[in-house]
């Protein structure tokens, strides 16, 4: 430990004229960048690590920070990008939304959280060409057969599934409004009172209720009675009420899609810590589609019975991350 300190030390000292005391690594499991946290006497900076190959990442980083910045969107200043592969950051702290509780982020924090999904919605679409459209979905939906469905298909098999997931892709509404792509707890820091975004640097173009669904129905943490009051902030803030049938299928393909993450984590990269996510995401899923009485009966029975083995196997063997 104290020799991987000496060479983190060494490795940035080179790029500073005040002396570095320590280098703290900040774990972020889901992400080729690596994050340190450099202290420096009083002061104290953010080093995010790109590969070298990567430098297309790093344009595109300081792309969305200028687009959002220019929209007075709260981030973490840039100081400074060294052999094009380093950024140099604000340090925002260590407290993310998912520290706090419900009742905390509702009564303290909410009337921020629809001021940012406000500014984020007011950014031109034309800021970004990505968009979350028909063949976005059909990939999306495509990473959750190879890894979730894969490892966790109780008996049924996957062409069955496919009708009912295309007739979701096409029934979700096209891209409406710029969206920050991950708008959850962990991707959201408190400073001094104040939130900031993270990880914005793969927005997109997105139905209009992607980043709302995101917060409300989040797999870090459950809002549970608070969603519903969620909403009417919302609809408060927005003059207008929410369309239910395009807010629910809206979440139910983000909570599809975060079950394909935490499969391909969990047994891609071995990281068994995402494990823990699975039974609340299926849990919000099966939520949504008890909404719609006629459509997706395949989806239904599938996710009922993942649920079921999964609770089984929990309740026979225990939880474990090895």
């Amino acid at each position: 430990m104290a020799d991987n300190q000496k060479k983190r030390i060494a490795f940035f000292q080179r790029f500073f004229a005040e002396k570095i005391y320590r280098v703290e690594k900040i774990p972020r499991q889901a992400s080729f960048r690596k994050y340190y946290r450099l202290y420096l006497g009083e002061k104290i900076i953010i080093a995010l690590i790109y590969p070298r190959d990567k430098t297309a990442e790093i344009e595109r980083y300081l792309f969305f920070y200028k687009t959002l910045r220019e929209h007075q969107l709260p981030l973490a200043e840039v100081f400074d990008v060294l052999e094009n592969h380093i950024l140099l950051l604000e340090d925002l702290g260590k407290v993310h939304l998912n520290n706090l509780r419900p009742a905390e982020i509702i009564s303290g924090y909410s009337q921020q959280l629809m001021e940012l999904l406000a500014k984020l919605a007011a950014v031109p679409l034309n800021a970004t060409s990505s968009k979350l459209d028909a063949d976005r979905l059909k990939f999306e939906f495509d990473f959750f057969l190879e890894h979730f469905f894969s490892e966790y298909s109780c008996g049924f098999e996957k062409k069955i599934l496919l009708e009912d997931l295309d007739n979701l892709r096409r029934s979700i509404g096209s891209p409406e409004v710029f969206a920050h792509r991950d708008f959850h707890s962990r991707n959201i820091l408190l400073k001094s009172g104040k939130l900031y975004l993270v990880d914005f640097q793969d927005a997109l173009q997105a139905p209009r209720y992607y980043d709302l669904v995101s917060l409300i129905f989040d797999s870090y943490i459950d809002y549970h009675k608070y969603r519903k009051e969620f909403v009417c902030i919302f609809e408060k803030a927005n003059r207008k009420r929410v369309d239910s049938v395009q807010f629910l299928r809206t979440a139910l393909q983000r909570n599809i899609k975060a079950l394909g993450t935490f499969g391909f984590q969990v047994f891609k990269n071995k990281n068994r810590q995402y494990q823990r996510y699975i039974l609340p995401t299926l849990s919000y899923i099966n939520s949504h589609l008890t909404f719609f009485r006629k459509e997706f009966a395949v989806l239904k029975d599938y996710f009922s019975s993942v649920s079921g083995s999964i609770t089984g196997r929990i309740r026979r063997d225990g939880y474990s991350e090895e």
